[in-house]
């Protein structure tokens, strides 16, 4: 779905936010950029000193008063858990609306938004920005164009230890330490999962381990270990997983095991390259900045009205129905 550059980017654009973690800030951050002129409103609970002007920022605290406003368009930020009831509020406004991801804590909640979002005057996407990435786009023209020839199998990482990532803050009390709020390292990390089906088909098999390692406190898994199947060409492509919240080194990066060499994806890094057979390394990405710029690359992308490269709430309901699916069959090893 494709439409043209909204006026109300152009000139003074009121754009609600629900949530003010940071995500939702991060949020707020390029879309400041994006459309200097945009008025933000903001549903939180927590009253917070906004870092901007309060011309710029306005916090509401109640649902009604942020309901009031003539926005132009809404960014669900809020803890997942609480998706689903923000998402039924605003959708009879007829405004284009971004759920940060994953799409809720349930697939249940998940399957709600779906259904009544089928008559949306604007399809309402979910923010997986990996998926504007470019070193992700060329790791998909690799795979595309079968450059490794016979995929053997892949094999996938990403952590960093929670306390580096959220500093300062009293950690059993964010969303990532909460079943009840949708935490936990499969919906916290969970663009491994969309990413990994982007690339490789259908997740058909799961099995493997879920553990609280460090966070013993915590009633959602700090650790997860999976072996994944994929349906890759008709034929079932082993993939191991490895997520945490524990690692010193922040990590994110893939590894294609294949019969034309290696291709390792380092996301954090914005490096793809491929080590072949006889030992040379032949470079196909490199942008330090790539990670960061796959943010603004997404909001370019919904300010033009090109949904093309987003999630639609079908495929990020699936995302949530694979995790509930791992859940279901992994060990835990607490």
């Amino acid at each position: 779905m494709r439409r043209k550059v909204p006026d109300w980017c152009i000139e003074q654009p009121k754009v609600g936010v629900i949530g003010y973690g940071s995500i939702a800030s991060k949020h707020i951050g390029i879309l400041s950029k994006l459309c200097p002129s945009a008025k933000f409103h903001v549903l939180s609970a927590r009253q917070l000193s906004p870092s901007k002007s309060e011309n710029t920022l306005t916090f509401h605290t109640e649902i009604d008063s942020f309901l009031a406003v003539d926005l132009n368009m809404v960014v669900i930020a809020s803890a997942a858990s609480r998706h689903v009831t923000f998402f039924e509020k605003i959708l009879d406004k007829g405004l284009p609306i971004l759920v940060e991801k994953p799409i809720a804590s349930s697939e249940s909640d998940a399957r709600k938004m779906e259904a009544v979002a089928r008559m949306a005057t604007f399809s309402p996407v979910v923010g997986y920005n990996i998926r504007f990435s470019e070193a992700f786009k060329s790791v998909a023209n690799v795979i595309q164009k079968e450059m490794l020839g016979n995929v053997f199998c892949v094999q996938a990482v990403v952590g960093q230890n929670l306390e580096t990532w959220r500093p300062g803050r009293d950690l059993k009390s964010t969303v990532s330490a909460s079943r009840q709020e949708g935490g936990g390292v499969l919906r916290e990390l969970s663009h491994e999962i969309d990413y990994l089906s982007s690339l490789f088909g259908e997740i058909i098999h799961v099995n493997g381990s879920l553990s609280k390692r460090k966070f013993k406190n915590f009633d959602v898994e700090d650790t997860a270990l999976l072996l994944l199947s994929c349906n890759f060409k008709n034929d079932a492509l082993p993939i191991s997983l490895n997520m945490d919240f524990t690692r010193h080194d922040c990590s994110r990066y893939c590894y294609v095991i294949a019969e034309r060499g290696t291709l390792h994806w380092d996301a954090i890094n914005g490096n793809v390259s491929i080590k072949r057979p006889a030992g040379e390394i032949e470079q196909i990405y490199d942008n330090a900045n790539d990670l960061e710029l796959s943010s603004i690359n997404m909001w370019n992308a919904f300010l033009m009205g090109d949904m093309t490269s987003f999630s639609g709430l079908s495929s990020a309901r699936k995302i949530i129905e694979q995790i509930e699916r791992i859940e279901r069959a992994s060990v835990d090893f607490s």
